[in-house]
């Protein structure tokens, strides 16, 4: 046997050994989130860290809150496991986790929070290094996270939403890391889907056996927006946005409702479209979630088939899902999109 062949076999075998290791990696970080999990589940239901449903609510059972925690575990587990990558965002990623947790089991002035989110994307946008450029440039990053980071909050009000839509997202960017353009680290984002994975066992169901909480909802948006913004910078294509369409849009509907009715846009309500359909209409959470998932799935399909469109054709359904959405609000409850003194 050549020389060349035995070097050819070692380096052969040095590369599965490696592979393994990776694998049984993985499989070790899956096991601390699992027992992470059910360790919380006990300690929640222990200290009564529970979310007991009100008017306002769209459940019906008591229910453990913050088992997003599930999504606080991945990070850390990646940060050690790359030797300290992203410190900055990691800081602040910590920062807003902290000020979740605490509003999970007391109640944080909104105004404290919401300052704790601009200084956690603040950390953001400085580790990912942002263009020195304008204030305003600066100032509208900054608010497009916070938004994002609110959205996801926002929206984390019925079973298997938030961690269906996060695992589509994360999915989404894997592809797009592994087959487009490399942009992130691929152990974060496989990290991220076994923390979501897991979230899902005990949240995808008809009676869920916890809810994310502020430190689950605020905790993966937080870690989307900074996957979102690194895949932007990195392709200088802002059109990566709308792989957050149908959770933003949403948002923005509801707020935009909200303050012509003269709401304040930060107390607990009922009047998201997904919110409409699971308590005006009746329909089952997992069937809603699911929904918003399929309506996901099809508009990133679209994205990644027509990123090389730069003409009016990529906006199209975009444009029409707008429309649908507003009609569907129309014929749930005409009521709810107009202002308080028309009804």
């Amino acid at each position: 046997m050549s020389s060349l062949s035995v070097l050819l076999k070692f380096l052969k075998g040095l590369l599965l050994s490696l592979s393994i290791i990776k694998e049984m990696s993985y499989f070790f970080s899956f096991l601390a989130i699992v027992l992470s999990s059910y360790f919380y589940i006990q300690i929640a239901e222990k200290f009564n860290i529970t979310d007991v449903p009100n008017e306002r609510s769209s459940h019906r059972e008591i229910t453990v809150r913050g088992l997003g925690i599930v999504f606080v575990i991945p990070v850390i587990l990646f940060f050690v496991q790359s030797g300290f990558s992203y410190p900055f965002f990691m800081f602040g990623f910590i920062l807003a986790a902290g000020i979740s947790i605490i509003d999970d089991i007391y109640t944080v002035s909104s105004k404290i929070r919401l300052f704790i989110q601009i200084a956690s994307v603040g950390f953001l946008l400085f580790e990912l290094a942002v263009p020195n450029e304008s204030f305003y440039y600066l100032t509208f990053l900054l608010i497009l996270g916070v938004g994002i980071v609110n959205g996801f909050n926002f929206m984390d009000g019925i079973n298997g939403l938030t961690g269906l839509y996060s695992l589509i997202s994360l999915l989404t960017l894997i592809y797009i890391n592994q087959l487009v353009i490399l942009f992130i680290e691929l152990d974060f984002l496989i990290l991220m889907v076994l923390g979501v994975l897991i979230f899902l066992f005990f949240n995808f169901r008809k009676k869920a056996r916890g809810f994310s909480g502020d430190v689950g909802s605020v905790g993966i948006g937080l870690v989307l927006c900074f996957f979102i913004f690194q895949l932007i910078f990195t392709t200088n294509d802002w059109r990566y946005i709308f792989l957050f369409f149908v959770y933003g849009l949403d948002t923005l509907v509801t707020i935009v409702i909200r303050l012509v009715r003269k709401e304040n846009i930060f107390e607990a309500h009922r009047k998201h479209l997904y919110q409409l359909l699971a308590n005006e209409r009746g329909v089952s959470h997992l069937n809603v979630s699911i929904s918003y998932g399929i309506a996901q799935i099809l508009l990133n399909a679209w994205i990644i088939s027509y990123r090389e469109v730069v003409d009016f054709v990529f906006f199209i359904p975009f444009i029409l899902t707008f429309i649908l959405t507003v009609l569907l609000r129309i014929r749930i409850n005409r009521e709810s999109l107009l202002p308080n003194n028309k009804i």
